[in-house]
């Protein structure tokens, strides 16, 4: 788990022996509500009493504005998150053309997001 307590939009991964589950917080919160969020909105109390699911996690997507915004948050070959790597998330020009090298898989990558639609709203 991460010692971050920056509040950013979380993906939440769950299986059940039939079944994958994907969910996205739809605000920004903190590692710990994220978990809390899991527990009590996407994970089913009865199948979680039974043991159904196997443990869950929990994975930044980045903050807010890194997402409105089109920054450049994971290594697209190997999804690793990049976003802490990628400049100071409270910078507020986003990171949105980047050649790096990956430190996960270590491929060199040039990742440029055209324009995102809230760019195209603010003009």
């Amino acid at each position: 788990m991460s010692t971050k307590s920056e509040p950013m939009l979380y993906r939440i991964l769950a299986q059940t022996e039939t079944i994958n589950i994907e969910a996205k917080t739809s605000r920004a919160v903190t590692e710990l509500e994220a978990i809390e969020d899991a527990k009590k909105h996407v994970l089913h109390p009865k199948t979680v009493a039974a043991g159904g699911y196997r443990p869950f996690v929990v994975l930044p997507m980045g903050t807010e504005h890194q997402w409105k915004y089109g920054h450049i948050n994971y290594c697209p070959r190997c999804g690793k998150y990049i976003g802490d790597e990628m400049g100071d998330p409270e910078d507020g020009i986003a990171n949105n053309v980047q050649e790096f090298e990956c430190s996960e898989c270590y491929a060199t990558v040039f990742v440029d997001i055209s324009r995102t639609q809230e760019e195209s709203g603010d003009e």
